[in-house]
């Protein structure tokens, strides 16, 4: 468990929050840096991107949602065009 806080606390996801005295040892305790999202986000490599979006668009069932995602295509085309 050790590692997983070292390794989770050196790339930035989580960071210590305090100490909680229990009677015996203090516990320390962690809060998160960053959103599900953005962690979730941050195991995909570039490679898994395209399979990652196909698979995730092809599970969408809402035409609102899929204009949605339409216009954010289209902001992200527009930024990259400049």
């Amino acid at each position: 468990m050790q590692v997983v806080l070292r390794k989770l606390k050196n790339t930035g996801f989580i960071k210590r929050f305090g100490l909680e005295d229990n009677g015996k040892n203090g516990t320390r305790t962690y809060t998160m840096c960053i959103n599900e999202t953005d962690y979730m986000a941050s195991l995909v490599t570039d490679k898994q991107v395209i399979s990652l979006a196909t698979k995730l668009i092809r599970s969408i069932s809402s035409k609102k949602d899929l204009d949605q995602l339409m216009e954010l295509i289209a902001e992200q085309e527009m930024e990259l065009e400049k």
